[in-house]
This record gives C-alpha cells, sequence and structure tokens, in this order.
C-alpha cells in the first residue's frame, strides 16, 4: 500500500473514532458540554432524534441556559408529541425560569400520557408551590407518596408547603429513607437512554 493511500484511511478512519462515543456522550450527566456537543452531532445526522433534542435540553438546563433548553423540549415534542420526558424536562426548564403556569401544563400532559410516574406529580407540586398554591401542591405530594411511599422528596416538599401554609404541626414528618427511584428536581435534571433507542427513560440520580 502506498503513502498516500494510508493517508487517505487515517483520514478515513479519524472521524469513525472520534463518533464511536458519540451516543454514549450525548446521555452521560458528567459533562454538560461535551453532552452538549455529541447530542448536536447526533441531531446533524438525524434532524428527527427527538431523544437527542431531549438530553440536549436537558444540558442546557442544567448548564443554566433555560431558553435553549425550552426550544430543544419544544423541538423534540414537535417530532413526537408523546415524548414524555420532554414535557417533564420543559417543565422544569419553565419552572427555573419562573413561569409557573406553564409548567403545570406541562406536567398535566406529562401525568396525561404516564399516570404512574411518582415524580412527575412531585414536578407538579413544586410548580403548584412555585404559584402558591400549596392546597393543590400538597394533593400532588400525596398522590407521589401513595404511588412510591419510599420516593423521600415529596416528603420534604410536603413539609415545605405545609410550612409555607403555617400548619407547623405537619411541616416536619419523619421522611423514609429515600429510595432508588426517588428523583430530586432541585437536582440537576439525570436522565439515560440507550444509544440506539430514540426513547428518552429518566434515571436516578
Amino acid at each position: 500500500m502506498s503513502s498516500a493511500q494510508l493517508i487517505c484511511l487515517a483520514i478515513v478512519m479519524i472521524p469513525t473514532s472520534t463518533l464511536a462515543d458519540t451516543p454514549q456522550d450525548c446521555v452521560q450527566n458528567s459533562n454538560y458540554d461535551l453532552r452538549i456537543s455529541a447530542c448536536s452531532d447526533i441531531i446533524r445526522e438525524d434532524k428527527k432524534a427527538a431523544w437527542a433534542y431531549v438530553h440536549r435540553g436537558i444540558a442546557y438546563s442544567n448548564n443554566g441556559d433555560q431558553d435553549r433548553a425550552i426550544a430543544d423540549f419544544t423541538t423534540a415534542i414537535g417530532i413526537n408529541p408523546r415524548e414524555v420526558e420532554a414535557y417533564n424536562s420543559r417543565g422544569i426548564a419553565y419552572r427555573r425560569n419562573g413561569n409557573c403556569d406553564l409548567a403545570i401544563a406541562d406536567y398535566d400532559k406529562a401525568i396525561e400520557i404516564r399516570s404512574g410516574d411518582p415524580a412527575y406529580y412531585n414536578n407538579r407540586g413544586v410548580a403548584y408551590s412555585c404559584d402558591l398554591d400549596y392546597r393543590r401542591a400538597i394533593a400532588d405530594y400525596n398522590s407521589a407518596i401513595a404511588i412510591n411511599p419510599r420516593y423521600a422528596e415529596p416528603y420534604m416538599n410536603r413539609g415545605s408547603a405545609y410550612l409555607s401554609k403555617g400548619d407547623y404541626d405537619r411541616a416536619m414528618p419523619t421522611t423514609p429513607r429515600p429510595s432508588k427511584s426517588s428523583r430530586n428536581t432541585r437536582k440537576p435534571i439525570t436522565t439515560a437512554a440507550p444509544p440506539t433507542s430514540k426513547r428518552v427513560t429518566t434515571n436516578t440520580p
């Protein structure tokens, strides 16, 4: 093989090696800038990759860029109107921007699509608390606890809501030990999805 052929082969092989971990980089949670870059590479190759828009949006949101995050979640919903994590994550981004009513509407849709997920009730409860509607917030925390009694976050959020209402006797309940399925909406959004799949499934932090 000539030197020219070897150079050509090397040039062809470099992108293949570089892109090998792109799907994994798009779903990892340790480096948001890398995640944004990797998801962007996937989106350039496949404009209909709703899951990549969701994961890039999560990285934007956790980096503090809620407007770009919301744009990505909205694009994902346009591609797949039943992309439940796009509604949940956009709700978080709206809440972080102070748009509580829009957040509640997105959690309504997430619950409509997947009513058995306690995180969506907890997240909507946080949005109701943001809107100072503590009665509905507490009802949502109760729903989350009923679905998963070992999900610690709604117990803490419910206690805060009772405290805000001035109901001090109920404000400090005993919280269970956190289970593997608990998700803290006040921590960075985390998700995981198989790189070969276009579905997005939530993961625990």
